[in-house]
């Protein structure tokens, strides 16, 4: 469901169903596997992020948890707003605290984190009121602009004034349900969807088959990997590794 790597190297990984796993790239078989006994009762480990101090932090099935590695403590954050949802994307935005939520069911939310685990939540909407439904994935430009990937309405990109501008199949994309989005430093939007990965440019949209016969692959994360120009997908088949300069899987 979802991949990190930490400001140290260490590769994290979110599960649909094993929870949360972590390990260092040079040792990969002494991957450490949290469970109850670490204090995660979640097994569906939705979306990663990693703040300015270094806790990480991730969305589950039970709501918010955030990691201290230091401490190596868990802590659960109350979410009154999101009662009865899961969060299924998170991303730590520029500003230190500050954290841009997507819910499965209850659309985008701003949660502003305080000392002692206290948060505060605002709603995100498009102007005019409507909400935004089922957010899978967030990703942020050089510019500042926040793109969305949604469950139902393709991808949406949000300007620091408001406004959202939405991308779906009737208008470029091959799919109205994404999974995953990525946003590279040459200001190119990458995503992810039930049919593959796609790359939308100023000028097109290109789709990638991962598969030599085309047989659609649901793309579920990505990453930008430290090796140029390739990118790690997350599938229902494993990881795949995405060389942009050559166009090969």
């Amino acid at each position: 469901n979802a991949l990190l790597v930490d400001k140290q190297g260490k590769v994290w990984l979110g599960t649909d169903g094993l929870g949360l796993i972590a390990f260092d790239p040079s040792s990969p078989k002494d991957a450490k596997v949290f469970g109850r006994q670490d204090g995660v009762l979640a097994k569906k480990i939705h979306c990663l992020s990693q703040d300015h101090q270094g806790i990480i932090w991730m969305g589950t099935e039970l709501g918010i948890l955030k990691y201290d590695p230091l401490a190596h403590r868990f802590t659960k954050l109350a979410l009154p707003p999101f009662a009865e949802d899961e969060a299924t994307a998170i991303m730590n935005m520029r500003v230190k605290g500050v954290f841009l939520i997507g819910m499965r069911n209850k659309g985008l939310w701003l949660l502003r984190s305080y000392p002692d685990d206290l948060c505060e939540y605002e709603e995100l909407k498009p102007i005019g009121g409507a909400s935004i439904r089922a957010v899978n994935s967030l990703a942020q430009n050089n510019d500042g602009k926040i793109w969305i990937g949604s469950a139902s309405d393709g991808v949406l990109e949000y300007s620091s004034d408001g406004e959202f501008t939405n991308f779906t199949a009737a208008n470029g994309i091959s799919s109205d349900q994404v999974l995953s989005v990525l946003c590279d430093r040459e200001g190119n939007v990458w995503a992810g969807t039930f049919l593959g990965l796609e790359k939308r440019t100023r000028a097109d949209v290109r789709r990638f088959d991962l598969r030599e016969d085309g047989t659609p692959t649901p793309v579920w994360c990505l990453l930008k990997s430290q090796i140029k120009n390739n990118y790690i997908l997350g599938t229902e088949r494993g990881l795949y590794r995405f060389n942009s300069s050559g166009e090969k899987v």
